[in-house]
Parts: structure tokens; C-alpha cells; sequence
């Protein structure tokens, strides 16, 4: 499973290099790999702990990055889910 984070893991050379490192390091490749659409609801919890939540971003994911990644997975003979 692969959080798309805002700028941390929703990057072209962050989700192609995953789908990269799964099709020619792993010896035993995962049944699925699912992207998952980044959730802001845990930034709730933070103030009950007098923390900043660091990562309050409006920016939803990009469905051309999320559909070149599924793309290069699939070419690669991954199987790869975003989850909204």
C-alpha cells in the first residue's frame, strides 16, 4: 500500500520508482499494490496532543500522475489499484 502523500510520495519519480524496485527486486512481488488516496482526517487527532498536523494540504491527487503510475505498473505485469 502506497499513501500518496502531497509532494512526500505523489511524485512521478517516487510512484514509477516503486513500481520499478517491486518488478526487479523483489523476489516475492505482493499479489496487488494499491494507491491510496491521501486522507486528511488523522490532522483531527493533533490538537489533542498539542501538535501541528504538518501535512493540512487541499490539493487533491493528480489523476495523470495516478494514471501514468497505474499504466507503467501494468506494463511491468504489476497489479495496481488506486483507492479512493
Amino acid at each position: 500500500r502506497v499513501p500518496l502523500v502531497p509532494v512526500v510520495t505523489d511524485t512521478k519519480k517516487n510512484l514509477l520508482s516503486i513500481c520499478d524496485f517491486v518488478s526487479k527486486e523483489l523476489i516475492n512481488k505482493p499479489e496487488r499494490i494499491e494507491l491510496l488516496n491521501y486522507n486528511t482526517l488523522a490532522g483531527a487527532k493533533y490538537p489533542n496532543f498539542n501538535r501541528k498536523f504538518k501535512f493540512q494540504s487541499k490539493r487533491s491527487v493528480d489523476e495523470s500522475l495516478v494514471n501514468l503510475a497505474l499504466s507503467y505498473a501494468q506494463d511491468k505485469g504489476l497489479n495496481i489499484f488506486f483507492v479512493k
